[in-house]
């Protein structure tokens, strides 16, 4: 199973933009879901509110030493930044860090690029390094990010439906909501929305 995960709601749309009271407290319903759905790997944007979203699962999961991989990845934020400027995605213990001290993992970046090289560098990304990792060993995972880059994935997952269709499932996608996704073993299927 693959899940979307969008962020819960933030006080904007900067890179340190912190989650808001209703954020924090879909925050508990996502941790408590993700508790249900036992996911094992997330992979995540490296920008507060995401990284805030994950953090009371992630570490729930670290105290009752239940196993838990954890990469943020620069190629789920929306600005630019060529590959040779990438740096590797960030380990559990990194993110783990980031909880104590509350600093940004990521620093200045170079501002937006434009939509179209948005979605190819998503669908990139999804195809090249995320996909090829999972068909391998598809335990249940977590993407979190914002609804730009999880309406991304979802067109191109979905690309075979009904546009109409496909963009009603985008457009339902609100802070806090989980899109759930089977897998047949060599492509990922709609399954439901959770919240």
């Amino acid at each position: 199973m693959l899940y979307l995960i969008h962020h819960g709601e933030a006080a904007g749309d900067l890179f340190e933009s912190a989650l808001t009271s209703v954020g924090m407290d879909q925050v508990t319903n996502i941790a408590a879901v993700m508790q249900l759905l036992n996911i094992q790997c997330i992979y995540t944007a490296p920008y507060m509110r995401a990284l805030d979203t994950i953090l009371p699962y992630v570490h729930d999961r670290k105290t009752h030493n239940h196993f838990c991989r954890v990469e943020a990845h620069y190629d789920l934020h929306n600005p630019v930044l060529l590959p040779e400027h990438r740096p590797k995605p960030l380990s559990l213990d990194v993110v783990m860090q980031y909880k104590m001290n509350r600093q940004s993992v990521l620093g200045t970046i170079p501002g937006p690029e434009n939509y179209a090289e948005f979605q190819r560098r998503i669908i990139d990304w999804f195809d090249n390094e995320f996909f090829q990792k999972y068909k391998d060993a598809p335990i249940p995972t977590a993407i979190v990010a914002d609804s730009m880059t999880l309406g991304t994935i979802m067109y191109y997952l979905m690309a075979r439906k009904p546009y109409n269709l496909v963009r009603d499932k985008v457009m339902a996608l609100k802070p806090g909501s989980i899109v759930e996704f089977k897998s047949d073993g060599l492509r990922l299927e709609y399954s439901r929305q959770i919240e």
